[in-house]
């Protein structure tokens, strides 16, 4: 208690915030748990515990099975294995390594981290290097093949980004994508008109001619409509 303590409240709250982002990633598991069952797709090790060298009993990944048991042709039975030997579809281990990647949190999170430029590299560097590791052992092992894995993975990675979103950046980059607002036009020389179209900028060429006086007006509106005052835009004060 003392020690925490010593904490700095702003410290303190951006460690509360990286802990709603883990429990984010960590909800995100229970679609892992859900979907193995109904997928039901046998484990590589499996069939060859089975004697299946043929591979007969290989479903694809966006298949659904159901329950299965490994049928041994040998033994003219199904075999007496583990339950979970035909859950390989997506892969748990490798969700659970991906969990890492809310990691990449602490930059925006703790200033005297996020202020030095090779944190944010080294970050994404080792925590894909570390689920990636775990990926590959797993598909080694025979208990998972590159789709199982890739999915894990990437599972894990978007339910972070998603809890990062929400707790940090308070749904910014969403808001971002359906804003809309005008930007300063090039005061005395309008031969350029930006807008600020959903995050993106778009030019509009505009003349200084006669011709051209109903489009200059036309986005005069259009600017005003969004919201902006008169003063905003200078290029455009004479088409009023």
């Amino acid at each position: 208690m003392f020690a925490w303590s010593r904490v700095k409240p702003e410290t303190n709250d951006a460690l509360f915030k990286w802990v709603f982002v883990i429990v984010v990633a960590m909800a995100g598991y229970l679609i892992v748990h859900f979907v193995k069952g109904p997928v039901g797709r046998m484990r590589f090790r499996t069939m060859n515990a089975a004697g299946d060298t043929e591979f007969t009993q290989f479903t694809n990944w966006w298949l659904s099975n159901g329950k299965r048991k490994p049928y041994s042709a040998e033994a003219g039975s199904a075999l007496v294995l583990p339950s979970d030997q035909c859950k390989s579809f997506p892969s748990g281990h490798t969700y659970s390594a991906g969990l890492i990647y809310t990691l990449i949190c602490l930059p925006d999170l703790v200033k005297s981290i996020g202020d030095k430029k090779w944190t944010r590299p080294v970050i994404y560097a080792v925590t894909i290097a570390f689920t990636g590791i775990v990926a590959i052992s797993r598909i080694a092992a025979g208990a998972h093949y590159m789709s199982d894995v890739l999915f894990g993975g990437t599972l894990s990675f978007l339910f972070m980004m998603i809890g990062r979103e929400i707790f940090i950046f308070k749904g910014a980059h969403f808001k971002a994508l359906f804003e809309r607002k005008a930007v300063p036009l090039d005061g005395d020389n309008a031969e350029t008109a930006p807008r600020n179209v959903r995050g993106f900028f778009y030019i509009e060429k505009v003349q200084k001619s006669k011709q051209q006086e109903p489009t200059a007006s036309a986005l005069y509106k259009l600017a005003s409509y969004f919201g902006e005052s008169s003063d905003y835009l200078p290029g455009l004060q004479e088409y009023k």
